[in-house]
């Protein structure tokens, strides 16, 4: 199931950051999703495809229940 999370995007439950699922790690005996954040200020100006708007210099690590995956349009 780990691997299906890679590709995927999610949003942080309690800080609302949207980021696309790089990686899954295993540190401590917990799974991290490691992402890659959309910068959507700039998404919204310039517009395009969210994967052109992926920022790889901000990473963040999330437990899988910390985020709720969403479904681009």
């Amino acid at each position: 199931m780990e691997a299906n999370y890679v590709g995927r995007f999610a949003r942080s439950i309690e800080s609302g950051w949207l980021g696309k699922v790089m990686a899954v790690e295993e540190r401590e005996g917990m799974t991290l999703l490691r992402m890659s954040g959309v910068n959507e200020l700039n998404r919204m100006i310039v517009g395009g495809d969210i994967e052109t708007q992926i920022d790889l210099d901000d990473t963040q690590w999330f437990v899988p229940e910390d985020v709720r995956f969403v479904k681009l349009v």
